[in-house]
């Protein structure tokens, strides 16, 4: 049995608006957790948007040169649920992904130490 997860943008801060400068992935594709998808680039910086579940890439629905924002849809994902497990338990285990505690230590006090503290608290 499978499902189709929807994978979006994160929030981006401040950044209403950015420009997709790279698509890595094609529909049909085996992709894996944090696989990257796209790359976005804003004014200061490129970052990755990367896949948050194991499967197969059903649709990629942005191509490049895009504008896309925080919580756009970027891609469907056709995952397969084990036997025995149903679609809620197969959701909290996605949602177990995403809650993984990680550290974020900023050293420096200058422009660019509070920038990315900024944005870290942003991305979560």
């Amino acid at each position: 049995m499978s499902k189709t997860v929807k994978i979006t943008v994160p929030n981006l801060g401040d950044f209403e608006a950015v420009e997709i400068v790279e698509v890595h992935t094609e529909a049909g594709q085996s992709i894996n957790i944090d696989d990257p998808l796209i790359t976005l680039e804003t004014e200061k910086a490129a970052m990755d948007v990367s896949s948050t579940v194991n499967g197969i890439l059903e649709s990629i629905t942005v191509s490049l040169g895009d504008q896309v924002s925080g919580g756009d849809v970027i891609a469907s994902v056709k995952v397969n649920i084990k036997n025995g497990e149903d679609e809620s338990s197969g959701q909290s285990q996605s949602i177990k992904n995403d809650q993984n505690q990680t550290g974020l230590v900023v050293i420096g006090a200058g422009p660019g130490g509070y920038t990315a503290a900024f944005r870290a608290s942003d991305l979560g």
